[in-house]
């Protein structure tokens, strides 16, 4: 099961979802997008005034894909580093590719199956960017984020 779910998501990182792609990478449509919801402030904005200006030395995303939400963090400054763990090593690729396209340090990235993944470190935030609908097992995963 592990290969064909893997193979799924080594396409979708060949071929991104073209709305999302698209429309995320119009100013416009950002900026109008954050005027509705967020008060004109960016996500990671609110985050950053969250954490009182004060960036997570290490983040572990779960389940994340072509990285955009770990080099978001990054570029935004609330993180100093983030452990991105992904099924897909297509996905992986396109995060390191962005990545070095982008200059962006502190991004270290693992191929494993969030399903059967056991957190070994200590992180000071975990988090989940549009992925715990994928996951089988939550109360595992969930348990294992919150002891991290």
């Amino acid at each position: 099961m592990t290969n064909v779910v893997a193979e799924k998501w080594n396409q979708a990182a060949e071929v991104p979802n073209f709305r999302r792609r698209f429309l995320a990478n119009l100013e416009f449509a950002r900026t109008f997008r954050h005027s509705l919801y967020l008060e004109g402030k960016s996500p990671f904005g609110l985050l950053g005034e969250a954490m009182q200006g004060v960036p997570q030395p290490r983040v572990l995303e779960l389940a994340g894909g072509r990285g955009d939400f770990a080099i978001a963090m990054l570029e935004a400054g609330v993180a100093e580093s983030v452990h991105v763990v992904d099924i897909s090593d297509g996905a992986l690729a396109a995060a390191r590719n962005r990545a070095t396209k982008r200059g962006v340090g502190g991004l270290t990235l693992e191929l494993a199956d969030i399903n059967s993944y056991k957190i070994v470190d200590a992180y000071d935030a975990v988090v989940f960017s549009q992925s715990l609908h994928h996951i089988e097992s939550l109360e595992g995963i969930l348990g294992s984020a919150a002891d991290a």
